[in-house]
């Protein structure tokens, strides 16, 4: 029995926990890269691009998503129209940018560059589909990366330190100087595991089941019959007993009968086909078929119906429950109310539900606000902007009394809100 190895002294628990993680993965999912193994994000390295391909094809999900970024960033932070990186971004737009990984994955990262002094010179945010953490949970990849590949192309990988400003003069001395430093990237997990579980993870199969509702409803919609009525006219066909008065003497000419029949026959079923064919689809709904009916030997019709009126299937209705269940799945996990993304319940919008369900959701993010000011006024005091601290404003319905924003006289205490 291998006897287990105890740590002495001090320890950080989280890192510990991290150490645990990272080696309880498979050796095989990791590859070997200038940064090291990497640890992949999801057992096929690309968790990121499918909860991306979930959210974009479910309408209910994409529009909780849009509803969360906007009541997270509210109105923004007062003062945030300060520059702060090359690309002309303002913090805002760094905020805003933040907020939107945020509400898809539950997580964001920004990239830093410094200055001699240690100073904080530029904050742009990377989208998370791109960044790979290594094994040592002290740098990431920036890369771009497929299903089960460990290993970002080549040509475009970039390796950078995760945000530790406690070692950051030792790693600018080891790259050779401030010019040569790749910066730092700050990698936040709201769910405090190595890389976020996005908010739809539980309920990405109803989030599938909305795109793959509509491609069935659209392929009935593009394929199936949409012809809905049949005429039928009366046509003429020997039978057994005229055959045998047709007597001996026409039995030389059987086969080249039966060939020409086959391959009238044969003519026939192709043109029906087409027709057929040609009745499919939006453009041919209403549309008439006309058939010829064999009649009997006298030339009798039993039970003849020249008009015959088709039922198509009504798709819509085949799965309404499933529909009504995926879609509260989806608004259950993001706590969203239907009227919020512009549907009621009843039929007709009520101002009184409206307001209470926008009041509800201002109140529900208000914890999501919290999280991200705290992680912003972590790194904002260690950088070159006027702006140390920020404070994000709320939304407030239109129609409330005109809200005037002051700066308090200390940073870091907050806003005052004056109406008038």
């Amino acid at each position: 029995m291998t006897k287990k190895k105890f740590r002495r002294g001090q320890i950080s628990a989280k890192a510990v926990v991290n150490e645990i993680k990272v080696n309880s993965l498979p050796s095989s999912v990791f590859a070997n890269t200038t940064g090291g193994e990497i640890v992949p994000y999801g057992l096929d390295n690309i968790y990121p691009q499918r909860i991306f391909d979930a959210i974009s094809k479910s309408p209910t999900a994409k529009g909780c998503v849009k509803r969360l970024r906007e009541f997270v960033f509210g109105l923004g932070t007062e003062g945030g129209q300060e520059i702060v990186n090359r690309e002309g971004e303002t913090l805002n737009d760094v905020l805003s940018g933040a907020i939107d990984s945020y509400a898809e994955y539950f997580g964001f990262a920004l990239h830093f560059n410094f200055n001699i002094f240690g100073q904080i010179t530029e904050i742009s945010v990377v989208d998370l589909r791109f960044i790979r953490k290594t094994a040592d949970l002290k740098t990431a990849i920036i890369g771009e990366w497929g299903l089960n590949t460990f290993a970002a192309f080549q040509d475009i990988m970039i390796e950078v330190d995760l945000y530790n400003p406690e070692t950051l003069e030792e790693r600018i001395t080891l790259a050779g100087g401030i010019e040569k430093y790749k910066g730092q990237l700050l990698y936040f997990s709201a769910d405090q595991q190595i890389y976020p579980t996005a908010l739809i993870d539980s309920a990405s199969t109803s989030a599938n089941y909305e795109f793959e509702s509509q491609i069935y409803t659209f392929a009935n919609i593009k394929n199936g019959f949409s012809g809905n009525t049949i005429i039928k006219f009366p046509g003429m066909e020997l039978g057994e007993e005229s055959q045998e008065e047709r007597g001996s003497d026409t039995l030389v000419n059987d086969v080249d009968n039966t060939r020409n029949t086959y391959e009238q026959d044969q003519s026939g079923i192709s043109k029906l086909q087409e027709e057929l064919e040609a009745m499919h689809g939006s453009e041919s709904a209403g549309s008439t078929l006309v058939v010829q009916v064999p009649a009997g030997v006298t030339g009798e019709f039993k039970d003849f119906k020249m008009v015959e009126n088709l039922t198509p299937t009504n798709v819509d209705n085949l799965f309404v429950n499933q529909n009504e269940k995926a879609e509260n799945n989806i608004l259950k996990v993001y706590t969203t109310p239907m009227i919020l993304l512009g549907v009621a319940s009843d039929g007709m919008f009520n101002q009184e539900s409206f307001n209470d369900a926008f009041n509800y959701k201002n109140a529900d993010t208000e914890g999501d606000r919290v999280v991200i000011e705290r992680v912003f006024n972590s790194f904002l005091p260690r950088s070159v902007f006027l702006q140390k601290v920020i404070d994000i404003i709320p939304l407030k319905m239109r129609g409330e009394a005109e809200v005037t924003v002051e700066k308090t006289e200390e940073k870091g205490k907050g806003i005052e809100v004056t109406t008038t």
